[in-house]
């Protein structure tokens, strides 16, 4: 069934940075090249992810054109959901 109204606004926001800030290709340091906004569903409470995506400066790197990702964001949910491990984990478990 389709929404009728809006989703409410996330109560919260947890900004998200990457773990390494340099290139593995040229030790170069990697610029903050966007954000991107997430809703997440945990069991606790709606949360507004914040992922810093980061890329590398040199134009004749290899991975200059991929962006690089945190890590966290992955413990946290699935890449196309917006509901969060711990909600998949306790519908699994009442089943």
């Amino acid at each position: 069934m389709a929404r009728t109204t809006p989703r409410p606004a996330p109560p919260h926001t947890q900004p998200l940075q990457t773990m390494v800030r340099q290139c593995p290709c040229g030790g170069a340091p990697r610029w903050a090249a966007s954000h991107t906004y997430r809703p997440l569903t945990p069991l606790a409470a709606m949360m507004r992810l914040t992922l810093q995506m980061r890329r590398c400066r040199k134009p004749t790197c290899p991975q200059g054109r991929t962006p690089y990702r945190p890590a966290a964001a992955g413990r946290l949910a699935l890449p196309q959901h917006a509901l969060g491990l711990d909600v998949l984990t306790f519908s699994g478990t009442q089943r």
